[in-house]
């Protein structure tokens, strides 16, 4: 997740038995993103040991007692746990921590240009068999994969900046900033020469199976980027919205759910029984964000759905996917619809004409009310569908 100073992901008192004298004794263990550590007691002055984790690590349940075990190459805790309960909820967010190493691996070593990793035989201890990247054109590992290498021939400064890092059970949420200056053809723009820049907003959920990466859905705001690097468009500042809180309960977690869900039901989904107005003020807080290419507040946000209704009478905004990681809701869905009229560059639609695409957004909750999204639609998709 998000947060300042030492990410502090889970914390409370376990037994651990001894390496040379085999006793159980109770120490205070903490949780970090490449560690776990334990002390004397909650003070946490004294510091008595710990084993590092990363994508090698393994956790496993060693008999039907609560016992556990947490394993880095040489490294072992064997630990107990009070009960069933606590021993599952320290393994999951074991587990999580260490999905969340191996996923930013590839945003640190593939998909950022750098001198020191090679990105065939990174991906190919990441990805799993069988591997796919959804997104308007889906990729197999190998096409993946000669994806980022063209990207770092084409673009020898390019950065993808991880903004927001969560996690749900196998589920890996990332959102990113990705920037470069392009030499060449590049999305449709020819000559290109490096003097030119974007800077993108991008959204990926990252599927982990058996210690490696299956899937990726991914949304990338290339559109911007087009725009961007052929008008010159100055950047949005980087935005520190949305504070991170963890160790939400998971009763909390329930609430969020239902918190979201009416907006893609009865809001982003045209009907007969709700009003746009109502949903919108039962559910997003007064000082709300849609945090986008052009930021948007709570009643722009209601004019522009309102308008959505009116141009496209069967529009679907059908959840897919809905991830909960502290205070942050992620959907994934598929919106559909046949416009009437123009639509996004696209003019004079009869309706005959339909369009479905994949939809991300992150929402964070504060106080029972969503306070901002950050969203990505793939609307370069519904322009060549509806063109076509």
């Amino acid at each position: 997740g998000g947060g300042g100073g030492i990410n502090i992901l889970k914390e409370g008192y376990l037994s651990k038995k001894g390496h040379f004298i085999q006793s159980w004794k109770s120490r205070w263990h903490v949780l970090l993103p490449n560690s776990l550590e334990y002390y004397e007691n909650e003070t946490k002055s004294i510091k008595k040991g710990g084993v590092s984790i990363n994508p090698s690590t393994i956790v496993r349940i060693i008999n039907d007692q609560n016992h556990f075990i947490v394993q880095t190459g040489e490294e072992t805790l064997e630990i107990s746990a009070s009960n069933s309960i606590e021993r599952d909820s320290w393994i999951k967010a074991i587990q999580e921590t260490i999905n969340l190493n191996l996923v930013r691996i590839i945003y640190r070593d593939c998909l950022t240009v750098n001198h020191y990793a090679n990105v065939e035989t990174i991906l190919g201890q990441i990805l799993a068999d069988g591997f796919v990247s959804y997104g308007s054109q889906n990729k197999s590992n190998f096409a993946f994969t000669h994806q980022i290498q063209f990207f770092w021939k084409l673009i020898p400064d390019l950065k993808w900046e991880i903004q927001e890092l969560l996690v749900d059970g196998n589920k890996v949420i990332v959102r990113s900033l990705a920037s470069g200056s392009p030499r060449g053809d590049f999305m449709g723009l020819t000559g290109l020469d490096g003097s030119k820049s974007f800077q993108i907003t991008t959204i990926d959920i990252h599927t982990v199976e058996n210690g490696k990466v299956k899937y990726i859905h991914h949304l990338e705001d290339w559109r911007t980027a087009i725009q961007q690097l052929s008008l010159n468009i100055p950047f949005q500042p980087k935005d520190q919205i949305g504070a991170y809180k963890p160790n939400v309960f998971e009763e909390e977690k329930l609430s969020f759910r239902d918190i979201v869900t009416p907006i893609y039901n009865e809001a982003l989904t045209a009907n007969i029984f709700a009003n746009i107005h109502d949903v919108f003020n039962r559910i997003l807080d007064d000082d709300f964000i849609s945090v986008g290419p052009q930021n948007k507040s709570k009643q722009a946000l209601i004019n522009q759905v309102q308008h959505f209704w009116k141009l496209i009478p069967d529009l679907k905004w059908e959840i897919q996917e809905l991830l909960v990681d502290g205070n942050k809701v992620i959907v994934r869905s598929l919106a559909s619809g046949s416009p009437r009229g123009d639509f996004i560059g696209v003019t004079g639609l009869d309706g005959s004409k339909s369009f479905q695409i994949t939809t991300i957004d992150i929402h964070t909750i504060e106080n029972g009310k969503i306070k901002y999204v950050h969203h990505l639609e793939d609307w370069g998709s519904a322009i060549e569908q509806l063109r076509h």
